[in-house]
């Protein structure tokens, strides 16, 4: 299988490689008695096109379900939105060998009828240039749950290996360079924070648009703050107790748990988006999971 894997990625680099002097001298590592270091950079546009290999996997009742010479590979095409796979994972139902349809949004990854929370890292070595990409695939999308469902992670196979070089441009002979000559310093991801008041202006919902309440004069102000006893707290006011079809949490106060782009308001999960257009900060909230689904009810606040 080793033999095989290797001879694959020859004969693709052999065709898609048309650098191969430069490739050599940005990515060779340099002597040195100390291997080394790479660190995780958190990518925001979390692109997922390409090849995968599945490096190693958490469970909080399981162990490692990677066995010795096990070769998984998922590989994403965003232009049909097909994952194949090429192996099942023991012991757990994630997507087994064969194609899938996926979809995502911000940091959810949905695989045929199953969401996932995902994020990417580049990594980067010790002059800053990006040498691969980390995937991190969590069953988990309750961030009210701390230990539920596998972890798994998947390394680019860019990272793996570069293109097949030569010391002479015109020498048939090839040799593979790896990419990674020493340790990946795991690094925790900057999540966007949610804090201060914030004034619900609109709801885009699945219904006539002037049956929606008129926000300039319904005000209703959700407040993300820390309670005394520790922990998130989310505060609703409302101008009116019963505004008409509001589709909003009542008034009151919520506890609130966040996980990268989702969060749990007592018993309701979202995922959201903050933006920040220079003079206003906005924050979206969207009902529902399910990223292959698009008419979803969405909560638009403004910062006050």
């Amino acid at each position: 299988m080793r033999f095989k894997l290797l001879l694959s990625v020859i004969l693709v680099s052999v065709f898609a490689c048309k650098t191969k002097q430069e490739i050599i001298k940005t990515i060779e590592p340099t002597p040195s008695s100390t291997p080394s270091s790479y660190h995780q950079v958190h990518d925001a546009t979390r692109d997922l096109q390409g090849e995968w290999i599945l490096v190693s996997s958490d469970d909080y009742l399981l162990p490692d379900i990677l066995e010795d010479g096990d070769e998984i590979h998922w590989s994403f095409n965003p232009s049909d939105h097909t994952l194949t796979t090429s192996k099942s994972i023991r012991g757990n139902d994630a997507p087994a060998n064969g194609q899938y349809r996926y979809w995502v949004d911000n940091c959810l990854l949905q695989i045929n009828q199953r969401t996932y929370l995902y994020t990417v890292h580049s990594i980067l070595d010790d002059n800053g240039q990006e040498v691969g990409k980390d995937l991190t695939i969590y069953e988990n999308t309750d961030p009210g749950m701390a230990d539920n469902g596998s972890i798994f992670r998947l390394r680019s196979m860019d990272t793996f290996f570069a293109c097949p070089v030569s010391e002479n441009p015109e020498e048939e002979r090839m040799q593979i360079v790896s990419l990674i000559d020493g340790i990946v310093l795991q690094t925790g991801t900057d999540y966007p924070v949610i804090e201060g008041k914030w004034l619900l202006t609109g709801i885009s919902a699945f219904t006539t648009p002037s049956n929606l309440p008129d926000f300039m004069s319904e005000k209703v102000i959700w407040d993300f703050g820390q309670m005394e006893t520790g922990g998130n707290e989310l505060t609703i006011i409302k101008s009116n107790a019963e505004i008409k079809n509001d589709h909003s949490l009542k008034a009151g106060k919520y506890n609130l748990w966040t996980n990268d782009c989702i969060i749990k308001i007592g018993s309701e999960t979202y995922s959201y988006q903050l933006f920040n257009d220079g003079s206003k900060e906005r924050l979206e909230l969207s009902m529902g999971l399910s990223p292959a689904i698009s008419d979803k009810n969405v909560f638009k606040f403004v910062k006050i």
